[in-house]
């Protein structure tokens, strides 16, 4: 008989890569962080290169600064584009209706929970690459030990793993992206002082920093570091969060499947129609000057629901907010040129 074994394989994954490689934002935003990173880094290098003036020796040795501006150029990336990458793994999904779809194949919780993470970070991973041209030149010019090269690149990466851990914790938690999103910095914020407690407990354990340091306490994770046991309790510090933010979103994901999805436009939009219905009963008796068309669609249902059934499709709803919107925007400007007009006087 012969023996079949189990294909090892990650469809959801493969999945969500394909569908990110056939939209063309994927391609718009890695365009746009690599001309950021370049520039950025080509600003940073000139200035550290201009002090050296036209001596090529004395460049040599400048691949450390050189090398933490790369580094610390690559953490606020990720900081800026993670959370907007990886707040929508779960939500997309909830949002589509499909989420119940992928709790009753074959794939368990944990197994979506952690394709879908991957799915996030394979893309941001590609970022981190684009910066090794950069790595490998301020590393030629020398001043940079192997020990801080490997710390700076395993650093970026657990710092990929922490944000995306938390991003995708809160989308198995909320029901829609925007609030998966500001949630991830919400949390993200709240959970900084826990970060300087652990980096601090730890290094008074391991005594690899001295604990009470004040530049430790408003920066408690070194993205470069030339000690092994600092980087494996920052690397500690940075992974026990991520290993819980992943067992939660593991138990959010089933238990927040079926979250009710508050839509707070929808919710300001109709007080905005009870307002502007009573000021219409109280100064004209109910006068409708624009009736909307109740007429069913011949053809194209989906761009009449779209256009015609949708609350910013009526007449009288892109009235209102356009009131709502000029209104505020009217009285800021006759205020402003009431001050004026008073400084010309006075």
């Amino acid at each position: 008989m012969i023996r079949r074994w189990p294909q090892l394989g990650l469809p959801l994954l493969t999945k969500e890569l394909i569908e990110q490689a056939a939209q063309r934002r994927t391609y718009f935003v890695r365009l746009l962080y690599a001309s950021l990173l370049f520039l950025l880094a080509y600003l940073e290098f000139e200035q550290i290169l201009a002090v050296s003036g036209s001596n090529a020796l004395a460049m040599l040795g400048k691949g450390t600064d050189m090398f933490n501006q790369v580094v610390n150029l690559q953490f606020l990336g990720i900081l800026l584009f993670l959370p907007s990458l990886a707040c929508g793994a779960i939500t997309s999904e909830k949002e589509r209706d499909s989420l119940t779809m992928l709790l009753v194949t074959r794939l368990g919780p944990f197994t979506i929970l952690f394709e879908k993470l991957l799915g996030r970070l394979v893309p941001m991973f590609t970022f981190l690459l684009l910066s090794l041209p950069l790595l490998a030149f301020a590393y030629s010019l020398g001043g940079v030990s192997t020990l801080e090269l490997v710390s700076g690149i395993a650093m970026l990466i657990m710092i990929c793993i922490y944000v995306g851990s938390l991003a995708v914790m809160c989308s198995s938690w909320c029901g829609s992206t925007v609030s998966a999103f500001v949630s991830t910095y919400a949390i993200g914020l709240l959970s900084y002082p826990f970060l300087v407690l652990g980096s601090m407990l730890l290094d008074a354990r391991f005594n690899t920093l001295a604990t009470g340091s004040f530049y430790y306490a408003v920066a408690p994770i070194e993205l470069t570091t030339d000690s092994l046991g600092k980087l494996w309790v920052q690397v500690t510090v940075l992974g026990v969060p991520s290993l819980i933010f992943i067992l939660l979103g593991r138990l959010f994901l089933v238990r927040r499947a079926h979250v009710i999805r508050r839509n707070l436009v929808l919710t300001l939009f109709r007080r905005l129609d009870r307002f502007f219905f009573w000021l219409n009963e109280f100064t004209t008796g109910g006068v409708i000057l624009v009736r909307d068309d109740v007429q069913l669609p011949d053809d194209r249902p989906i761009t009449w629901r779209e256009t015609q059934k949708k609350t910013l499709g009526t007449t009288r709803y892109l009235v209102r907010v356009l009131v709502s919107i000029e209104t505020p925007l009217f009285l800021v400007l006759a205020a402003v040129a009431g001050m004026a007009y008073q400084a010309r006087l006075g």
